[in-house]
């Protein structure tokens, strides 16, 4: 593959193990037609002529029913990544110089973490810091930009983009990350 990141899956939902029944369908009307099936926490159609309809289901599992009450950290799946440098770009918009790298540990710690930009002024460095929503979206692929802090009246733009292998770090190797439900 050129040009990216392989996002790998692994389970099919936040949750891949879980047992979980799914919710009590409704009752059907009762009189002179059929009433419609409740569904799964809808309302039941109306009747026929001089019936009534039926009612929904409910929205909670049966009392027996088992949910999986992981942590906030269960993984929803796992993303291949490959170590790459977050991009500056200059006020024009146009591509500048890196400034920091996004390590598959640091993602799969699932921490927020402020970096330096690649400069400053009079002493102070401008900043920037990815989140955990930030976190996520790289590893589902998505380019995210982010914001530095204020420092002499103006702050700079950056971007992280795991589908772009020109941001590698040279000889990146590709390692699984978990990817956070949250």
């Amino acid at each position: 593959m050129t040009g990216g990141a392989v996002i790998g899956w692994i389970g099919l939902g936040c949750f891949p193990d879980s047992p979980q029944k799914p919710s009590s369908s409704g009752t059907g009307g009762s009189g002179g037609g059929s009433g419609g099936s409740g569904g799964a926490g809808g309302s039941g159609g109306s009747g026929g002529a001089g019936g009534t309809g039926g009612t929904g289901g409910s929205p909670m599992p049966d009392a027996g029913a088992t949910i999986d009450a992981s942590p906030p950290d269960a993984s929803c799946g796992t993303a291949t990544w490959y170590d790459l440098y977050a991009v500056a770009l200059y006020m024009d918009g146009s591509i500048g110089p890196t400034t920091g790298t996004i390590t598959a540990q640091f993602l799969a710690a699932d921490q927020e973490m402020t970096f330096d930009f690649w400069h400053g002024h009079n002493g102070i460095m401008h900043r920037w810091t990815v989140t955990q929503a930030h976190i996520r979206q790289l590893l589902l692929g998505q380019r995210v930009m982010i914001t530095t802090t204020i420092v002499e009246d103006h702050n700079h733009d950056l971007f992280i983009d795991p589908m772009d292998s020109q941001w590698r770090l040279p000889d990146a190797q590709p390692q699984m990350v978990p990817i956070p439900c949250n």
